[in-house]
Parts: C-alpha cells; sequence; structure tokens
C-alpha cells in the first residue's frame, strides 16, 4: 500500500518506523489526502523548519512539541 493511501481522510499520521518508503514523502499529497495536516514523528525523520514549510502541524517526539495547534484546531 501506498503510504498517500493509508492516510486518505486521516485525522494525522503517526510515523513509528525508518524505513526508506516513509524518509521523503511528498508532502503536498499527504497534505491533501488528509482531513488534518498532522504528523506524529517517533523517529524524528523530518525536520520541524521543512514541516512548517509544507503546512503540516508537526510533533517530533522526544524533541519537544512543535505542533501548531491554532493551524488544526486541536488542543493539547
Amino acid at each position: 500500500m501506498h503510504p498517500t493511501t493509508a492516510l486518505f481522510t486521516a485525522n494525522a499520521a503517526v510515523i513509528v518506523t525508518e524505513w526508506k518508503a516513509y524518509r521523503s514523502p511528498n508532502w503536498t499529497a499527504l497534505k491533501a489526502a488528509m482531513k488534518e495536516p498532522v504528523v506524529f514523528d517517533g523517529r524524528n525523520l523530518y525536520e520541524p523548519q521543512e514541516m512548517k514549510e509544507n503546512g503540516m502541524a508537526y510533533v517530533a517526539i522526544g524533541r519537544g512539541n512543535h505542533l501548531k495547534t491554532q493551524h488544526v484546531g486541536i488542543k493539547f
């Protein structure tokens, strides 16, 4: 299954693998497929600034909270 297919209408993506298929995703396609562009990154594969530039709300688990809660309307 392609990662975009798995995220179609998803509220969030949780990354818990370092598989090559997840290292360089097409953020434009993923953002369009998801209900909410939220990524919880348990492997710290992505840079917070890159995620911000791609319009994704982002939590790098273990690196601190980078989620823009006002962007997606959820609160922690």
